[in-house]
């Protein structure tokens, strides 16, 4: 290293290239990370905006997306509490359950109707977990004796007592493996749908003003909805 006109030290040309490598780098990282935050930003409206135009349970569905797409830090900001956040993981299986709904035929020649079953996402073993965020009426699913006895039961279980939740957790989870079993009634998983989207929407749209307002500028939200909205009303016959 020699002494420049000024009296200082010159550079070598190995630490000439240090420094112009490291500044390279500082300006390819900020060069990425500017447009990842901006894709992420672009991700989330969209999904949310395609949300605002869609049917209820799909409009949950996209709004619990969205909170998934976020880097794990990043839900943890929005969503501090671990059990909230199991909370929003587990209706999300049930609103991709409830979404991919089947109907079904008559399971047997002397039935008539309309019958669907629900392919749950998770095991019927554990369906009290996911079933007991939004259903609280008693489906009666059998009008045979022992299952008439058992209804019985699950009326007057004490929910307070380590006894009572038993009782209702397994009749969650006969519902469960009865509305899988495609035996069940179209109408009565249409209720069990209905008793989803009455029960979940108010935390999703809470969830879905708490994301626009961290990630989402007005612009990009604005944008993104002229041009959802466009395309919904294309497909549903109306003007471009």
């Amino acid at each position: 290293m020699g002494l420049n006109q000024n009296g200082g030290e010159d550079m070598s040309e190995d630490e000439v290239k240090d420094v112009e490598d490291g500044a390279l780098e500082e300006t390819v990282i900020a060069a990425i990370r500017a447009p990842q935050r901006g894709d992420l930003e672009q991700i989330l409206a969209s999904n949310l905006a395609a949300a605002v135009f869609a049917q209820p349970l799909d409009k949950i569905r996209m709004i619990l997306e969205a909170f998934l797409l976020l880097p794990e830090e990043e839900q943890k900001k929005v969503v501090a509490n671990e059990a909230e956040r199991q909370y929003i993981r587990e209706i999300y299986e049930v609103a991709i359950s409830l979404s991919n709904m089947v109907e079904e035929p008559p399971p047997t020649p002397y039935m008539r109707g309309r019958y669907a079953s629900v392919p749950w996402s998770f095991s019927t073993d554990v369906a009290h977990r996911y079933l007991r965020h939004f259903i609280s009426r008693i489906f009666l699913f059998s009008e045979e004796e022992e299952w008439e006895r058992f209804f019985d039961k699950v009326k007057t279980a004490d929910l307070n007592t380590e006894e009572g939740r038993k009782i209702w957790n397994t009749y969650l989870r006969e519902l469960a493996r009865f509305l899988s079993s495609g035996y069940a009634a179209l109408t009565m998983v249409q209720q069990v749908r209905n008793e989803f989207i009455i029960r979940v929407m108010p935390y999703a749209s809470k969830l879905l003003r708490e994301i626009f307002k961290r990630y989402i500028t007005k612009e990009t939200w604005e944008t993104m909805l002229s041009v959802i909205g466009g395309k919904t009303k294309t497909k549903t016959g109306g003007a471009p």
